[in-house]
């Protein structure tokens, strides 16, 4: 083999092999730098403020609730089905009565309120509606309740101690389209938010208008603080706003990470006032601590939209609805799988709505098929 042309061979081959490596650095786009993580706590912007609250509905104490047992043994963690009602077309929301005596459930597919007594698992009373109602929030005395429905209506519904309806009255309307109730924990105050982007915030006692703003982005939640001093609206995107009740001022929040198109389906406080969590399309779940509104992190879920979020009354576990119908009680304190204590199988659709008993040994939870579950610890 000529050694000449051997050389000369090579030498080609590093000038074209150098050639092209060269053009392929000229022409590879430059990566953009990941832009550093920044607290959404100061990702702020100020909202339309809303008219002052007077002092002494802010003031004004909670009703005592019960000591709350825990839901499951921690060491040793299984929860069963307790019951399964039948709640016609489907459960649009639901809660327990501050006595734990009754179960009151709204049904969006046939337009009835009913009154259940869960422990025999009998239909106690019901009533019908003129609107399609889907969302309820308890009067912390239990004197009633207020719902919300799909034609822009706020209405109040008084219920005796003995589980009867009274005739439902009409408070409010033009409030906005898919609207959430939402009842302060002092029970003086009662708030709406709505997809039209109307919040509204009410007197209870008087049933009287105390303000109302329209909102940048469209409303899918809301929910007072434990010391009824801060109102937390979710919108149709990664963003809460979050109101001081005394001043009226307001500011825009960014959920970190979650996508920009994401949508808030539900909010809600733990019971001791510590922690905050939000569900999204997005399948992810978040955990804030409650002072200065500061994200902790997020637990990812796996395939389905978190379609429904809520703290066990001892605020130790949170528990959400998927939409491929499971239920997670999850540890708030660890965001990998290992966290997932528990995982609930029973329903056929949608959970649309949870609640804990007021001792929080029992959950409720409805879905859009019209199935009422009722879960509870093991009968020893």
């Amino acid at each position: 083999m000529n050694i000449k042309r051997v050389a000369v061979l090579v030498l080609v081959g590093l000038v074209i092999g150098g050639g092209v490596f060269a053009a392929i650095l000229f022409f590879t786009p430059v990566p953009e730098k990941t832009p550093p993580y920044q607290d959404p706590t100061t990702i702020v912007q100020d909202l339309p403020a809303l008219r002052p609250v007077p002092s002494q509905l802010l003031e004004a104490k909670a009703p005592a609730r019960p000591q709350p047992v825990a839901f499951f043994d921690a060491a040793n963690p299984a929860v069963s089905e307790l019951r399964r009602l039948a709640n016609g077309a489907a459960v649009s929301d639901l809660e327990f009565t501050p006595d734990g005596r009754w179960l009151v459930t709204l049904d969006y597919g046939d337009m009835r309120v009913r009154v259940w007594d869960w422990r025999a698992g009998t239909l106690h009373a019901e009533s019908g509606h003129p609107w399609r109602l889907d969302t309820l929030a308890m009067a912390p005395d239990g004197s009633g309740f207020w719902t919300g429905d799909a034609y822009e209506h706020l209405f109040w519904w008084p219920l005796n101690a003995e589980g009867r309806l009274g005739t439902p009255l009409e408070v409010g309307k033009e409030l906005g389209h898919v609207m959430h109730v939402a009842a302060s924990p002092n029970g003086r105050l009662i708030a709406t938010s709505s997809y039209s982007q109307v919040l509204t915030v009410w007197d209870a006692a008087t049933r009287s208008e105390l303000a109302r703003v329209q909102t940048p982005e469209p409303q899918r939640a809301c929910a007072f603080s434990p010391d009824s001093r801060r109102l937390v609206v979710g919108t149709n995107t990664r963003l809460l706003y979050e109101y001081d009740l005394a001043t009226g001022k307001g500011r825009k929040i960014e959920i970190p990470l979650v996508q920009p198109d994401t949508e808030l389906m539900d909010l809600t406080f733990s019971d001791d006032g510590k922690r905050f969590s939000t569900g999204h399309t997005q399948p992810w779940a978040t955990v804030w601590h409650t002072q200065g509104m500061e994200y902790r992190h997020f637990m990812e879920c796996p395939l389905q939209a978190v379609t429904a979020v809520a703290w066990t009354r001892d605020s130790a576990w949170l528990v959400f609805a998927l939409g491929q119908n499971d239920l997670y009680i999850w540890d708030p304190d660890n965001r990998s799988e290992q966290g997932r204590k528990l995982v609930l199988r029973g329903h056929q659709k949608s959970v649309r709505s949870l609640a804990f008993s007021p001792d929080g040994a029992v959950l409720a939870s409805g879905d859009e098929g019209g199935n009422l579950l009722l879960w509870s610890k093991p009968a020893k």
